[in-house]
């Protein structure tokens, strides 16, 4: 019977040292993925950092970009309101010594 309660004690002292060996181990795993975890995490951040970045560099030669050719096109319209206003005044001018020629015939 002693036997018996040796190999019991003994069988339970194995199943502790494994069952704190298996804690100890899920411990280590757990510890080694939030490590893993966090080395993702930083690298994610410094790529949105770098996305970031990148998008706004982008946005101001976008911005500037758009402020050229908005200029440009102004710049255009004016043009083309001078020529209209010139063209309407020689029209006019045209018509108005036609009117005064066939007056005078």
């Amino acid at each position: 019977m002693n036997m018996l309660d040796r190999d019991l004690d003994e069988a339970e002292n194995q199943f502790r040292r494994a069952a704190q060996q298996h804690q100890n181990n899920l411990q280590n795993l757990q510890a080694e993925q939030q490590s893993r975890i966090k080395i993702l995490d930083d690298e994610f951040d410094g790529t949105v950092k770098e996305l970031m970045t990148e998008y706004i560099v982008e946005m101001q030669e976008l911005e500037r970009w758009n402020n050229s050719e908005y200029s440009e096109l102004q710049e255009i319209f004016k043009l083309l309101d001078t020529y209209r206003q010139e063209r309407n005044k020689e029209n006019k001018e045209a018509h108005d010594n036609e009117t005064e020629a066939i007056k005078n015939k």
